[in-house]
């Protein structure tokens, strides 16, 4: 269906929703910002692309947020087009371009079509008949994974090579041929690019980060992008240089998917928990000159847009960040940011509509809809024919193009560099390309005439231009056109282009144009594209192709021109095997050039040239070698290869080669030398017990290794801190029974002389659930010269066949009232809650509900769930009426606690319910009576309260590295969330979750139910935070399902423990914790 809007309606309501009293976002001095395009002409705008008419493609939201399997249904959003007809800069013209859209995630015009990412597809939409709708939609890429609104595919954006590009998020794809055959898949995200008509789909980078979500290029055609989830906890959204063939963090899962060079690539810039969206590089002056290739970002959370300074820093980039735009509007939401023609930017908030995934409240409010902002420089965007739409471009000859290049309006450069590359494909010209290069013309000229030979569509005729000329083409002058070149020459694969690229690897003084030489090798000596076209200085052979030996010839045609084809050599391969190597030889070693170099190597599938690497005298150049056959298809390492490499002081070298032999079964026999060593030292490095951890839980089943294990932990020697790493290896071990040298030395160290080591050693007894040392425990728990923690912890770690005794349940009973730390009490809570009780037990425990504060009463609660007794029952029920029962439970929970006592308690506890009952209009009712309660706290009192016992916020939460990692880190939460937002969040902690922290529940086939956080999963097992803060590790053998949970393990209830004083302290304190959103780097 075809919808057209153009009426007065809209344009005198637009312009009357431009009112002096409107609250506009600030812009920075010496600019101006107004609203350009609001309700009724666009509701819920997202992102954003124009045309080279200057019409405005927007992917816009319906409003509604919806999971996958509803938005394919639906299909409720659209791509909206919007139009400025009078040329006052604002928009009075709407048109649905394409309606009946999953999500589109962007919007760009290239070539008489727009190219949008709309899970789970890549699309290219073209209006054939002028009528502003879209009439034909090819589907060019499919099938990307996505769960609804958030961490899909996005895009698309053009390269300055010409390819389409787009980002996806953590779903996954699946690519399969026309006769189903999957072609690839996985379940990292990644940043793929295919050539306009959706062919030679190529990954460009991948990782386990949660949601990329917009790139740009610099003018040499590196690629910067935002990102969202890139570290965690605490969470790290950021600004990237994304590196070719770079894996990056942070999900496990999707890491053994990847081409690893060594350590995970890291951010260029750390923004902190701000939701980064659209992004954009400026790419006129007329903002100022200072402003030219800067990025511009926007932040979600923060309600604002950032400008980054991009300064080279060696192989990479460093920035710095400004404040542009910032809205106080809490229901403002930034998206996207773009540059008009005439150098002004585009910013656009998509209003109150994004729910699902949304880092902020979920608490319903009205429908508030977005809008599209102009800003501009005071007296600037003076452009003339910005768009070039005066110049008769098809009467253009080549110097005429070729003068465009450099023009200062950049969206004239841009189609000038696209129409001499279709003038190049139809004439192959060097003279043409010889003349633009001279030195003598201006830089951003020169390295635009290698953009356009890179868009040249005929292949043989780009190659006829770029073979011959690389010599020339790389001697460039300039580091930003010799970057340019050599991207410019990734797919023209013959000899003397390889030997050109060697050459600039070997001699440039640019880290970073030895990085781009790096990357261009590895792709030139793939060896699926080792037959390679190329161009001879003559024109006179045959046509023909043939193979020789190992080497071969092929020749083509260009407009009926021969054009002999060079030879790929063994020799040549083997010299860029060793100028790639040789670039290492230093003590120090960029990281990201020596991904270059090493992911080029692995490439290369280069055995035997790579092999004698492994016996160089350098340490770096040895584990270079190590991780590329690593990664190499047919690298095939052995283990005597790996295992003498551990002989060397160098400890990076060392972790490499440890990591690679734990991956091989029957390798880490050869390593017990080594790491007795280590283990006996009297130090160890916090890097070392990394690599020891990681390496003996590998091969935690490898008898070798658990011997090793057993007889360190027995030798006197040991250090604790080797004690303690030991343990936590038993601990976490996937074995599903330890084996029983394990267990006598866990008997033994229960009398350890270190309190730490006897410590973990009953939580290692807790987490296996070992039963046989039940006697032990309770001796320990007895022994009043015990620290309390550890007598606490070890009656927790005793079974529950048999009912707790007296004593120790007097013990634990009393440390529910005693002045001990949060923790330990909701240990003992823990305890008892998992005890076998008696009656007359839980008759007393109840005496204790509400006392301990929210977290140990709901934890004590759950003992009564395992009753049946109505003495126990009305007990609990009683005095659950005398306290404040919003403290310790839900409806729900209660429900489950007393589902399986007689009907006589139920109908006691009838009145409870309704307490607990409130629907969304009373919890939002108590919210608006709080709020104008809770103003000008004090700071350094709410910092007490937090780190206090009472509301024992510390339990669950780090700020600035104090406190504990059960909940997302706070130290930034003032500058992303409002005073209402943190209030909702306290009142009512199951209204919104946190990316990363939203609860399961998992189902287990014997019939149990587990609730809580995932900590980290492996192969074999799924780690499990509780609500009583303990970590259950649950075999992935014994899992039914698991699902979302929509009850938060944060007790609800905390406003009402607290005074309003102390409450109104604690939110200006939350609210006051901005250093991590104003420290970026």
């Amino acid at each position: 269906m075809r919808h057209t809007i153009v009426c007065l309606l809209a344009v005198f309501v637009f312009h009357a929703s431009l009112s002096a009293a409107e609250k506009m976002p600030k812009v920075a001095d010496g600019f101006t910002i107004e609203k350009v395009a609001a309700s009724p002409l666009v509701k819920h705008p997202m992102m954003a692309g124009f045309d080279d008419r200057g019409r405005l493609f927007i992917a816009e939201s319906a409003g509604k947020n919806l999971r996958a399997a509803d938005l394919l249904k639906e299909m409720p959003n659209f791509i909206r087009m919007i139009e400025d007809t009078d040329g006052d800069g604002r928009f009075d013209k709407s048109t649905i371009f394409a309606d009946k859209m999953s999500l589109p995630m962007g919007a760009l015009w290239y070539r008489g079509a727009l190219y949008v990412a709309a899970p789970p597809s890549i699309w290219r939409l073209e209006d054939t008949d002028g009528d502003g709708v879209a009439d034909k939609r090819d589907e060019l890429v499919n099938n990307f994974g996505f769960s609804g609104n958030a961490a899909s595919v996005h895009g698309c954006f053009l390269g300055p090579d010409g390819r389409i590009y787009w980002c996806d998020g953590r779903h996954g794809h699946e690519f399969r041929d026309k006769n189903g055959k999957v072609t690839s898949g996985g379940l990292a995200s990644r940043i793929f690019s295919c050539k306009p008509d959706g062919s030679d789909i190529q990954v460009h980078c991948a990782g386990g980060m949660d949601n990329p979500v917009e790139i740009d290029f610099l003018p040499t055609g590196e690629m910067l992008g935002t990102v969202n989830i890139l570290l965690v906890k605490p969470r790290v959204d950021c600004l990237m240089h994304w590196v070719h063939g770079g894996a990056y963090p942070h999900y496990a899962t999707a890491l053994p998917e990847l081409t690893r060079t060594g350590d995970l690539l890291q951010p260029m810039t750390k923004l902190g928990h701000v939701a980064v969206s659209g992004m954009m590089r400026v790419r006129s002056s007329q903002l100022g000159k200072e402003f030219k290739n800067n990025i511009f970002l926007t932040q979600f959370n923060n309600h604002r847009i950032v400008r980054s300074e991009v300064a080279r820093s060696g192989a990479t980039f460093s920035t710095k960040q400004h404040e542009f735009v910032v809205s106080e509007d809490p229901d403002v939401h930034f998206t996207d940011v773009l540059e008009d023609a005439d150098g002004s930017l585009l910013v656009i908030d998509t209003g109150g509509w994004f729910r699902i995934g949304c880092p902020v409240s979920q608490v319903a409010k009205p429908d508030i809809h977005g809008a599209i902002y102009r800003v501009r420089k005071k007296n600037s965007h003076r452009v003339d024919d910005s768009r070039g739409r005066k110049i008769a471009w098809k009467s253009l000859d080549a110097d005429a193009l070729i003068k465009l290049l450099d023009d200062e309006r950049f969206a004239v450069r841009e189609k000038a560099i696209d129409q001499f590359a279709t003038w190049l494909g139809k004439n192959v010209r060097r003279d043409k390309i010889r003349e633009a290069m001279q030195p003598n013309h201006p830089e951003r000229l020169r390295r635009n005439v290698r953009w356009a030979i890179a868009r040249v569509k005929n292949e043989p005729a780009a190659t006829a231009l770029r073979g011959p000329l690389a010599h020339v083409m790389l001697a460039d002058k300039a580091e930003s056109v010799r970057i340019a070149t050599l991207r410019c020459l990734r797919d023209c694969r013959v000899d003397h282009v390889v030997a050109a690229v060697i050459s600039v690897l070997k001699s440039d003084s640019s880290a970073a144009v030895k990085r781009e030489a790096a990357d261009t090798l590895g792709i030139l000596l793939r060896p699926k594209q080792r037959i390679s076209s190329t161009v001879a200085l003559s024109d006179s052979e045959n046509i023909e192709a043939r193979e020789r030996g190992k080497r071969y010839e092929i020749v083509e045609t260009v407009d009926g021109k021969s054009l002999k084809v060079a030879n790929w050599t063994s020799t040549l391969h083997q010299s860029a095997i060793a100028i790639l190597l040789e670039t290492l030889r230093q003590p120090f070693v960029d990281r990201t050039l020596e991904h270059a170099v090493i992911y080029a190597v692995i490439s290369t599938n280069d055995r035997k040239s790579t092999l004698a690497y492994l016996n160089d005298s350098s340490p770096n150049i040895r584990r270079a070698a190590l991780l590329a056959l690593d990664q190499m298809y047919q690298g095939e390492l052995t283990r005597e290869q790996v295992v003498s490499l551990l002989d060397t002081d160098d400890n990076k070298l060392q972790t490499e080669a440890l990591r690679i032999i734990s991956e091989h079964e029957g390798w880490a026999d050869e390593t017990v030398a080594l790491l007795t060593k280590w283990l006996r030292d009297q130090q160890i490095s916090q890097q070392r017990a990394t690599v020891l951890r990681g390496f003996l839980l590998a091969q935690s089943d490898d008898e070798g290794i658990q011997t090793l294990i057993a007889e360190s932990l027995a030798d006197d020697n040991t250090i604790d801190d080797a004690a303690l790493l030991l343990l936590e290896v038993m601990q976490r071990s996937s074995l599903k029974q330890l084996p029983n040298l394990w267990e006598q030395r866990l008997g033994d160290l229960l009398h350890h002389q270190s309190a730490e080591v006897r410590l973990q050693t009953i939580r290692t007894l807790q987490t296996r659930q070992l039963g046989q040392f039940d006697q032990q425990l309770k001796q320990l728990a007895r022994d009043k010269q015990q620290p309390t923690e550890l007598r606490i912890e070890a009656i927790g770690a005793t079974s529950t066949t048999s009912e707790l005794e007296s004593d120790l349940f007097n013990f634990l009973n009393a440390q529910l009232t005693t002045d001990i730390a949060p923790l330990a009490k909701v240990s003992a809570a823990r305890g008892l809650a998992r005890a076998s009780l008696s009656d007359d037990m839980m008759i007393q425990l109840a005496e204790q509900i509400g006392k301990g504060g929210p977290i140990v009463g709901s934890v004590l609660l759950r003992a009564y769930s395992k009753s049946k007794s109505e003495k126990v029952g009305m007990a609990i029920v009683q005095q659950l009426k005398q306290g404040k029962i919003a403290t310790v439970t839900s409806a729900a929970e209660l429900s489950h606690t007393l589902q399986s006592y007689p009907q006589t308690v139920k109908t006691a506890a009838a009145p409870l319910f309704s307490k607990l009952g409130d629907d969304a209009a009373k919890q939002q009712a108590r919210l608006n009576e709080l709020l104008p309660k809770l103003i000008q706290g004090d700071i350094e009192r709410g910092r007490a309260v937090f780190f206090g016992k009472k509301a024992a916020c510390s339990s669950c939460h780090t700020i600035a590295g104090q406190g504990s990692r059960v909940g997302p880190d706070l130290s930034g939460i003032g500058a992303i969330r409002t005073r209402r937002d943190l209030l909702e969040s306290i009142v009512m902690p199951s209204a919104t979750f946190a990316r990363e922290f939203r609860p399961v529940i998992v189902q287990l086939e014997d019939g149990n139910v587990h609730n809580g956080l995932i900590t980290r999963q492996s192969a074999d097992n799924v780690f499990l935070r509780k609500a009583d803060l303990s970590e259950h590790r649950i075999s992935r053998d014994s899992i039914e399902g698991i699902r979302e949970s929509n009850v938060s393990i944060m007790p609800q209830g905390l406003e009402k423990l607290l005074s309003e004083q102390e409450l109104r302290d604690l939110l200006a304190f939350l609210a006051n914790l901005k250093e991590t959103a104003k420290s970026p780097n």
